[in-house]
């Protein structure tokens, strides 16, 4: 009859593979609201696509759970949680990028003293 009592029933054993389908599918909507300019910032294209809909769906999932608890105005508590965890996802995206890009073997090279 309430949501925390729905959230409580979609975590049964016996509703877990329901849940996970649809937690698949919101997270494809979601990336495909968010647009391929979005989706880049968040979720770079090195990232195989399901790295990308587990990250979105945990994301979904934690503010999902932040919301039950939040009684500011507005729901602002939760508004700030969710800015906070997306910035997050940026800043670990940009840092998987950065690492994707990098070479040992360049480094070294560089640091190797010369002839």
């Amino acid at each position: 009859e309430t949501w925390p009592q729905a959230l409580a029933l979609r975590a049964l054993p016996a509703n877990l593979r329901e849940s996970a389908a649809d937690a698949h599918e919101l997270s494809n909507l979601l990336l495909l609201a968010c647009g391929s300019e979005a989706e880049a910032r968040v979720a770079p294209t090195l990232l195989d696509p399901h790295v990308k809909r587990a990250a979105l769906a945990a994301l979904y999932g934690a503010a999902e759970l932040y919301l039950l608890t939040d009684r500011s105005p507005g729901f602002s508590d939760t508004s700030c949680f969710l800015e906070r965890e997306v910035s997050a996802l940026q800043h670990a995206a940009s840092a998987t990028a950065a690492l994707h890009a990098f070479n040992p073997a360049a480094l070294l090279s560089m640091l190797a003293p010369r002839k």
